[in-house]
């Protein structure tokens, strides 16, 4: 018997598969915007001086030219903004999750008086600009004698007071509102104070937060200019994202000028795009071993707990 597919059947067809392609429209779209600098910056960074001037290369190289990469390393001191880099990064990094996610379990286990306001100052705070309180920062630390030094950056992560620190604790005390209040609860009763109860059931239970606020505390970190700019006075000590903003006085360091001035504009172009992927590909090559617990970590945090 031949089945009668009604017109709600079709309507219903209709709908699924308009939304399903306008959904990948809208990803498609969405990972163009997000891919293509990305892409480009890659793309230029092989090419050669013949694939610059020829209109029929777009994205794959006909003549690669590794050497971009050597060439940019050596004039952006790479080696010397890394090892900078790295030095304020990952103790700032990991200072902040420990400060942080005491906040965060703090906010989400204990009763205390106007913990909800404290709590909504804390996130309103994401509001203000750090140009906003960095001028008093500078002075004190200038009056430290701190100035010209790595510490002004690593110092306030101790305290809670550093990069996006409102964030990161919002993220945990989701985290420890998601984890069941029974565990501490047996831990209690069987004698553990508080402190040990964190240290021992709260924090081994909530990995993937910790390595999710370590990756955002680093990325912020790694790409901050601000901050690095207003502390760190002598050239030697620049961050890699510092010398990206300056990469042009890196790259152009005696260069031509006059009518050799154009050619070399263009033969230092892929080098300097060489050393924006310097900068950017640890940062990928470190998201992309992360990006499980990464991707985990952002799901769980809207979770409500017991």
């Amino acid at each position: 018997m031949k089945l009668i597919k009604s017109k709600d059947y079709y309507v219903s067809s209709f709908r699924k598969i308009s939304f399903t392609v306008l959904r990948w429209l809208l990803f498609s779209g969405l990972m163009y915007v997000i891919l293509y600098p990305v892409l480009f910056t890659l793309s230029t960074s092989i090419k050669s001086y013949d694939d610059m001037v020829n209109p029929m290369v777009v994205w794959i190289a006909q003549r690669p030219n590794i050497l971009n990469f050597i060439e940019a390393f050596n004039k952006i001191k790479y080696d010397e903004g890394l090892m900078n880099t790295l030095t304020i990064v990952i103790p700032t990094a990991f200072l902040q999750v420990f400060s942080c996610a005491f906040a965060g379990y703090g906010f989400a286990r204990f009763q205390f008086k106007e913990r909800g306001l404290i709590f909504g100052i804390l996130l309103f705070s994401l509001t203000v600009p750090s140009q906003a309180i960095n001028i008093s920062r500078f002075v004190m630390y200038n009056n430290l004698g701190l100035m010209d030094s790595f510490w002004p950056i690593i110092l306030p992560s101790i305290v809670g007071l550093g990069i996006k620190t409102p964030l990161y604790v919002y993220l945990f005390r989701q985290y420890f509102r998601a984890l069941p209040k029974s565990l501490e609860e047996a831990a209690h009763i069987d004698g553990c104070g508080f402190m040990k109860c964190y240290f021992k059931i709260a924090l081994p239970n909530i990995h993937s937060a910790l390595i999710t606020v370590f990756l955002f505390s680093f990325v912020w970190n790694w790409n901050d200019v601000f901050e690095a700019s207003l502390y760190l006075i002598s050239p030697s000590l620049n961050t890699l994202a510092m010398r990206l903003v300056n990469i042009n006085g890196y790259i152009n360091a005696g260069a031509a000028t006059g009518i050799a001035n154009t050619r070399d504009s263009i033969k230092l172009l892929p080098i300097k795009f060489a050393g924006i992927a310097l900068v950017i590909i640890p940062l990928i090559i470190l998201f992309s071993v992360a990006q499980k617990y990464f991707v985990k970590g952002v799901e769980r945090t809207g979770l409500g707990g017991e």
